[in-house]
């Protein structure tokens, strides 16, 4: 009976592997095509999460373990479900890390999905980090890998929003969403630092922003 039981795990293991070679296979990076922001849609966060996650990261943000100014090197990697992105440490508030390191900023909230009829930037309600700025960036760990020599440091990802927060000011606009979804063309929202679907969800980002770099200057 044990072998029987060990056989049908292995199968089915081999079975799943077969299944997600396939679908790296079959996975298109739409990145690679021009204009590709013309075809992608993001989530805008509701008013009433924006108040009770700002409330959240505003009593709790200043306990992750790294905290860092960075200023991104270029725009984000997308690799097969996993996005990250290489930057610079332009100073280091909290944690082993020092200025003038380059490593890769990571977070399981960044992807770029590609299957269905919409495809989409999930980007947890936070722009992509611009090379023109500065950002101030709350995180948890460096990732035990060996892909790569530069250090991977993981992002806080316990909340609905990215903690990154540009340093300069940044207009944000809100876009009419249309029915239950909260997404909306990348497009008409690309210059954006935060995402929300209302002015008062955006003012509530914003305000927890200058709250935090007003400590972090």
């Amino acid at each position: 009976m044990k072998n029987v039981v060990v056989s049908a795990l292995c199968l089915t293991f081999v079975l799943i592997v077969v299944w997600g070679v396939g679908k790296k296979k079959s996975y298109t990076d739409i990145t690679h095509e021009e204009y590709y922001y013309d075809n992608v849609y993001v989530a805008e966060l509701p008013e009433m999460l924006c108040k009770t996650e700002c409330e959240k990261m505003f009593d709790e943000l200043e306990k992750c373990s790294i905290i860092l100014r960075v200023r991104p090197i270029n725009e984000p990697e997308h690799l097969f479900k996993v996005d990250r992105q290489l930057v610079n440490i332009v100073a280091s508030y909290k944690g082993e890390l020092t200025s003038e390191e380059t490593v890769y900023l990571y977070t399981p909230k960044w992807n770029v999905i590609t299957f269905g009829d919409i495809k989409s930037l999930e980007l947890s309600f936070v722009n992509i980090l611009s090379e023109e700025h500065d950002y101030l960036v709350f995180c948890d760990n460096i990732m035990d890998q060996t892909q790569t020599d530069i250090p991977i440091v993981e992002i806080c990802s316990r909340y609905l929003i990215v903690p990154a927060f540009c340093y300069d000011e940044i207009v944000n606009v809100v876009s009419d969403t249309i029915g239950d979804s909260t997404y909306v063309k990348y497009n008409d929202v690309r210059e954006n630092e935060f995402f929300a679907t209302s002015e008062t969800g955006i003012d509530e980002m914003v305000s927890l922003k200058h709250h935090m770099i007003e400590k972090y200057k």
